[in-house]
């Protein structure tokens, strides 16, 4: 016999605040299947990232079935903060959850895949490519995904390293800081000392004579 929503829901979120993981983690999983709207009372910060990470995996999945209308971003934000981290699973787990939210997690995604830390950049991406195709699984979408981020990193690189080749001019000499540069021969000075030699051997002539 099913007893009313009205009465269970109240019990089970209490529940979800219980000392014993494996409790927490079966009152959230009956919510989602009941699926009332109260339910959304349990899906706090405490259980979305709770230190138990079964409990934690299935309030991310919770949370996107019982998610208000106008506040899905919100938990969007909540949801990306954990990218990068645990375990495969749980990885598995938050990207799932995030491709359910559409939209409102995209834009978050775009931005973490192209300038996070290298371990959110990859999962950011990987999420990416698993809602492009659901259907190839996300052992197909992690491999695509470090295969483009590597793509990009080298030719990030590649532009890098020729952009600075570029802006160095091979016509400039190098100066030794503090030393001025070496001085060219002046044609007209040895001219002058060479007049100036000839003038001083006519002198010695004229007072031998």
């Amino acid at each position: 016999m099913r007893h009313p929503s009205a009465v269970t829901v109240p019990l089970l979120i209490a529940e979800t605040r219980s000392g014993t993981a494996q409790a927490r983690s079966q009152a959230l999983h009956t919510l989602s299947k009941i699926g009332d709207p109260a339910g959304w009372e349990a899906i706090t910060p405490a259980v979305l990232n709770d230190s138990d990470e079964t409990v934690a995996r299935t309030a991310w999945r919770v949370a996107t079935v019982l998610v208000p209308e106008g506040l899905e971003h919100e938990l969007a934000t909540q949801l990306v903060a954990h990218l990068g981290s645990g375990d495969r699973d749980a990885k598995m787990s938050l990207s799932r959850s995030l491709v359910a939210l559409g939209e409102h997690a995209a834009e978050l995604l775009d931005g973490i895949a192209e300038s996070g830390r290298a371990d959110a950049r990859l999962h950011a991406m990987t999420t990416l490519l698993l809602r492009e195709s659901p259907d190839d699984g996300y052992e197909a979408a992690l491999f695509d995904a470090e295969l483009r981020l590597m793509l990009a990193d080298a030719a990030a690189g590649a532009g890098a390293g020729s952009g600075a080749e570029s802006s160095v001019d091979p016509s400039a000499q190098p100066t030794v800081e503090g030393e001025p540069p070496t001085a060219t021969d002046d044609p007209d000075d040895s001219d002058s000392d060479s007049d100036s030699d000839s003038d001083s051997d006519s002198d010695s002539d004229s007072d031998s004579d």
